[in-house]
């Protein structure tokens, strides 16, 4: 695709298309979902259905994220989310401010996630 890493999923108003991130929404949320889907470990990655200009941005809105995050289509209709994590559009993993490289969401009430 182009010449970054990080790409988030976008909403057209018709249908949804990954989105090369810019200087203007460098900073995307991806999910782990755990599922009992038949693969290796159950796992599927979800790609943030929003773009952030700023690491602080994509904390801030991470609770609003995991509420409003569309799942239509997920070939399971059992699934827990496990683990967010910020990506720069260079690739480069963001802390969740208190130098996690993730943010363990398991057994979370979504409610509580800041």
């Amino acid at each position: 695709m182009g010449t970054t890493y990080a790409y988030w999923n976008e909403w057209t108003g018709a249908t949804w298309q990954l989105t090369e991130s810019t200087t203007s929404t460098d900073f995307i949320i991806y999910y782990f979902l755990k599922t009992n889907l038949d693969s290796d470990a159950g796992l599927v990655k979800i790609v943030g259905q929003a773009a952030y200009a700023s690491r602080t941005l994509a904390r801030e809105a991470l609770s609003s994220e995991l509420k409003a995050v569309n799942l239509e289509g997920l070939s399971s209709s059992e699934a827990e989310f496990q683990f967010a994590y910020i990506a720069k559009r260079d690739g480069t993993l963001e802390d969740d401010g208190n130098d996690n490289a993730y943010i363990d969401l398991r057994g979370a009430n979504i409610n509580s996630i800041q």
